[in-house]
C-alpha cells in the first residue's frame, strides 16, 4: 500500500483554518497568540456582567474581573458557560461586593422523559474550570426544573472543574429543584428516565483539585420531588448546604486496611459553614448539612447550624455534615450547637414493598475506605419517620450511621433520638420481633465493620440501642500479594496488625496464590452516660450492653465532650 502525502491533509486544515480565522477563532501560517494574556477588567453593573460571556475559554484565563460596587441582574439570569470547554476560567474578584439575581424557570407538566437533555447546569456560573472566584457574596432566587439525566445547581455554579479556587464567598438565598409532573406514565418509565441531581447552596458538582477556603452559606436548599402514585420521581440525590458532590478525578482505589495511598489529588476544604435548611426527596439519597457525597476530601473547620429533611425510596445516607464521605479526611467538624441541637428528619417515601437502607449520624451518615472523621463533635436531634413496616434496616449513630475501614478518633454525641416509626429503636431480626425490618442504634455510631477503629469517644445520648456502637462486626477480603511477596509482607505495607488471621485458599491449579483476610474492628476509651435498655421485653426492661465503652458520669463525659469541642474549634 503507497504512503499518502500529507500535503493535502495540511492544505484542508489551512482551509478550515481559515474560515475559522475570518470569524476571529484561528489561523494558519501565523503567529497567532494562544493566549490573551494577563489583563483586569472592571464590572460595575450586570450589563459588565454579561459581557463575561464573551470571556470564557482558556484563552482567557489570565484574565482578571473586579466588581467596583454591588449589582442587582433584574429579570431571570441564564447561567454564564454552557460546558467545561466554553466555561469562565479566568478570576473574579467581588472586592467584597454582592450580586444579587433570579433563575426561576417554570416547572411544566411533562409527558415524555424520552427526551431528556444529558445535562444541564445552572447557578451564577453554568461552569467554571480553574477558575478564581474570592471575595464575593451572593443573593440568589434559584428555582429550576429537572429536565435532564443529570441536573447541577448551585448559588455560585451548577459545575466546578479543574484546579478551581474558591474564597470567601457567601451565599444566601435558596436554591430549588424540582421534578416536572409526570402526567400518564408508569412507575418503571419513570424510574427508567434517570432523573438525577446533585445541588448545594454555593455549587452543584466539584471535580477537580478543588479548593475551598473561607466558604459560608445560608441558603435553603430543597430538591422537590413530585409524587406520583407515593413515589419519588428523582433517581439520585446528592444535595448539601454547601455543595452537593465534592470529589477528585482520582479514583484509584484504597487498601482494604484504611491506608491512603500516596501521591493521589486530594480536595481541599477550611473554614465552611452552612446554617439554612436542606431538604430532599429520591429514590436514593446523599444529604448533608455541608456536603452530600465527597470523595477525597481533605476538610477542616467545617461547621452546620440549619436542619436536615429527607425522604427516600431505597437507600438514604444522611448526616449533619456529609452524607457520605469516601475515602476523606474530616477534623475539627461541628453539628449544631452546644446550646441548639440541629435536627436531621429521615423517611421512607414509598413504602411498598421496596426494601430500604438508612445510615443517620450526627456529622455523617456513611464513612467508607480509609475515611478518618478527628476532633469532630455532633449536638444533633434525630428523628426516623417510617410509617409501615416494609423491609428496612436502619444505622443511626451519634457520629455516623455507618463506619466502614475507617477511623473515627476524638468524637463527641449529644442530643436525642426521636422514633416516629411503627416499632422501637432496638434490634428485630426474621425470627425476632418484627420480621424484615431492623434497625442498630448507637451513641457513637450505628454500625462499625470492617478494619474500623474507634477511639477517645464520648457519647452523652440515652435511649438507643447501645451506649456506643449499635452493632461491631470484623469482616474478610480475597487477597492476592505480588508476585514473590508473601502474605506476611503484603500485611505489613497495606498496614494490617500483626496479628492479623488469614488463610490460603488458593487451588491447585491457580497461578498466584490467595489468602482470604480477616478484618477486626478496634475500640479504645470509649466512655458514655447510661447503659442501653432493651425495651423489647415484655415486662421488666433490662440493660444491655454489647461491651463496647465504659459507664462514667456526666460531669466526666461533658468536660470530656468540651475538651473536643474546644480542639475543633481551635
Amino acid at each position: 500500500m503507497k504512503k499518502r502525502s500529507a500535503l493535502p491533509v495540511l492544505t484542508i486544515l489551512c482551509l478550515a483554518l481559515a474560515v475559522l480565522t475570518a470569524i476571529g477563532l484561528g489561523a494558519c501560517g501565523k503567529d497567532e497568540p494562544t493566549n490573551a494574556g494577563p489583563f483586569t477588567e472592571s464590572v460595575s453593573s450586570a450589563a459588565d456582567m454579561e459581557k463575561l460571556r464573551s470571556h470564557l475559554g482558556a484563552y482567557y484565563d489570565q484574565g482578571v474581573f473586579e466588581l467596583t460596587n454591588d449589582i442587582f441582574i433584574d429579570g431571570d439570569w441564564a447561567p454564564i458557560g454552557t460546558s467545561v470547554t466554553e466555561s469562565f476560567r479566568g478570576t473574579l474578584d467581588g472586592k467584597g461586593h454582592t450580586v444579587t439575581y433570579t433563575i426561576d424557570l417554570e416547572t411544566p407538566d411533562k409527558t415524555d422523559t424520552s427526551a431528556l437533555a444529558t445535562s444541564s447546569s445552572y447557578g451564577l456560573f453554568g461552569y467554571l474550570a480553574g477558575a478564581t472566584v474570592k471575595n464575593l457574596n451572593l443573593v440568589v432566587n434559584v428555582k429550576v426544573p429537572v429536565e435532564a439525566e443529570i441536573l447541577y445547581a448551585g448559588g455560585l455554579a451548577g459545575f466546578i472543574y479543574g484546579d478551581a479556587f474558591i474564597e470567601n464567598v457567601n451565599v444566601s438565598g435558596s436554591v430549588t429543584v424540582s421534578v416536572s409532573n409526570i402526567l400518564n406514565e408508569s412507575i418503571a418509565d419513570i424510574y427508567a428516565s434517570e432523573m438525577n441531581a446533585s445541588i448545594g447552596g454555593v455549587f452543584g458538582y466539584a471535580i477537580g483539585d478543588v479548593t475551598l477556603k473561607n466558604v459560608s452559606s445560608s441558603a435553603d436548599v430543597t430538591a422537590a420531588a413530585y409524587r406520583l402514585l407515593g413515589t419519588a420521581t428523582l433517581d439520585t440525590v446528592q444535595i448539601g448546604g454547601v455543595g452537593g458532590t465534592l470529589r477528585t478525578e482520582d479514583i484509584s482505589t484504597i487498601s482494604a486496611a484504611g491506608q491512603k495511598l500516596e501521591n493521589v489529588s486530594h480536595v481541599s476544604v477550611n473554614n465552611v459553614s452552612s446554617s439554612g435548611r436542606v431538604e430532599a426527596w429520591g429514590a436514593s439519597v446523599n444529604a448533608g448539612g455541608i456536603f452530600g457525597l465527597t470523595h477525597r476530601t481533605l476538610a477542616e473547620k467545617v461547621y452546620f447550624t440549619g436542619t436536615i429533611s429527607a425522604y427516600f425510596v431505597s437507600r438514604i445516607n444522611a448526616g449533619g455534615i456529609v452524607g457520605t464521605e469516601d475515602m476523606g479526611d474530616f477534623s475539627k467538624i461541628i453539628s449544631g450547637t452546644a446550646t441548639e441541637a440541629f435536627s436531621v428528619t429521615v423517611g421512607k417515601a414509598y413504602n411498598a414493598g421496596i426494601p430500604a437502607t438508612a445510615g443517620v449520624g450526627g456529622i455523617a451518615g456513611y464513612v467508607s475506605n480509609g475515611s478518618v472523621l478527628g476532633y469532630a463533635v455532633a449536638y444533633s436531634d434525630i428523628t426516623l419517620d417510617i410509617s409501615s413496616p416494609t423491609q428496612i434496616r436502619h444505622y443511626l449513630g451519634g457520629i455516623a450511621g455507618q463506619v466502614y475501614f475507617s477511623k473515627l478518633n476524638a468524637v463527641a454525641s449529644s442530643g436525642t433520638y426521636v422514633n416516629n416509626s411503627f416499632g422501637e429503636f432496638t434490634h428485630s431480626a426474621a425470627g425476632g420481633y418484627v420480621v424484615d425490618y431492623y434497625g442498630y442504634t448507637g451513641g457513637i455510631a450505628g454500625r462499625l465493620y470492617g478494619a474500623s477503629s474507634l477511639s477517645d469517644a464520648v457519647s452523652l445520648i440515652d435511649g438507643v440501642y447501645q451506649p456506643i456502637a449499635g452493632e461491631a462486626l470484623g469482616g474478610y477480603e480475597v487477597v492476592s500479594p505480588d508476585d514473590g511477596q508473601s502474605i506476611a509482607a503484603w500485611l505489613q505495607a497495606n498496614g494490617y496488625p500483626a496479628d492479623t488471621v488469614y488463610e490460603e485458599i488458593s487451588g491447585d491449579d491457580d497461578d498466584e496464590l490467595t489468602y482470604l483476610v480477616s478484618h477486626r474492628f478496634t475500640v479504645s476509651d470509649a466512655n458514655y452516660l447510661v447503659a442501653a435498655v432493651d425495651s423489647r421485653t415484655d415486662s421488666d426492661l433490662t440493660a444491655v450492653s454489647n461491651g463496647i465503652g465504659t459507664l462514667s458520669d456526666e460531669a466526666t463525659l461533658l468536660s470530656a465532650l468540651n475538651e473536643i469541642a474546644a480542639a475543633a474549634q481551635a
